[in-house]
């Protein structure tokens, strides 16, 4: 019997300012991860808290040699590793984060929209409908904006608002031009394993129009704690199948790549 149940083997969305990168990759063994992308936040830098200083702190700031040298040079352990980051999509910005990005060995980068024109998605409130409308529409326009911002090679957790607002019965439409950018540019769409678990009928939706729109999937656990790792990779395995997908996009030196999925309990 396997020790492990089923689940996705690779994961592109990992943090280790909190925990280090040793107990992250450690963690990823014992869970039988084969492929961990290590995606520490931009703001978790110290050259990228200069550019954005008011982002939460998720530990200790970290020299971008430092980390770049870190994750490259640790010795291996059974998991190979790839070196990413995770850049936030400010668009006053943007031109000062992507010269940050310059001149290094990525294997991929993320882009996220953390942020409503300077409100952390978490302290944003509709009192009524028409302003939780109104929020959607403009989160799905900074989607739209990152992805077509060039630079990124991943789109994190594009339903993410809907913790926080509730999703509009016109959500399709409104993430429809997201997705279709997606794919026209060649930007994966993340399916995040902390939405996953939060809302699994949401993500199942958002694969289905992944499909129709030919947009191409990646996934990430977007864990921040060795306790996350893998979290949400067996749920996703199951909507991914159910989905009709055989493989997802995973990265290596800023291309793409494909990973196929393992076969489940009762594939074929």
């Amino acid at each position: 019997m396997s020790p492990h149940p089923p689940s996705l083997p690779n994961s592109y969305h990992t943090h280790i300012a909190a925990s280090g990168l040793d107990a992250m990759v450690e963690a990823a063994s014992a869970a039988g991860l084969a492929v961990l992308g290590v995606s520490e936040h931009i703001f978790q830098l110290h050259e990228g808290r200069r550019r954005i200083p008011e982002a939460p702190l998720e530990g200790p700031l970290l020299p971008m040699a430092g980390y770049v040298a870190q994750v490259r040079g640790r010795a291996p352990s059974g998991v190979t590793l790839r070196l990413g980051l995770e850049v936030d999509f400010l668009p006053d910005r943007q031109a000062e984060l992507a010269e940050l990005c310059d001149g290094e060995p990525w294997d991929f980068l993320i882009v996220s929209v953390h942020a409503l024109d300077g409100c952390l998605l978490q302290r944003l409130q509709a009192p009524n409908l028409a302003e939780g409308w109104r929020l959607w529409r403009r989160y799905a326009d900074l989607l739209e904006g990152a992805v077509r911002g060039g630079g990124c090679d991943i789109l994190a957790h594009p339903l993410r608002l809907s913790r926080f607002v509730s999703p509009p019965p016109y959500l399709e439409q409104c993430l429809r031009p997201v997705l279709e950018a997606a794919a026209q540019v060649g930007v994966a769409v993340e399916l995040n394993g902390a939405d996953v678990v939060f809302a699994p009928g949401l993500q199942a939706e958002l694969l289905a129009w992944c499909r129709s729109c030919g947009a191409a999937v990646s996934f990430g656990a977007d864990a921040h704690g060795p306790g996350q790792i893998a979290r949400g990779a067996a749920e996703a395995l199951v909507l991914l199948r159910r989905a009709g997908y055989a493989a997802l996009t995973g990265l290596h030196g800023r291309r793409p790549v494909a990973e196929p999925l393992p076969p489940i309990e009762g594939d074929g």
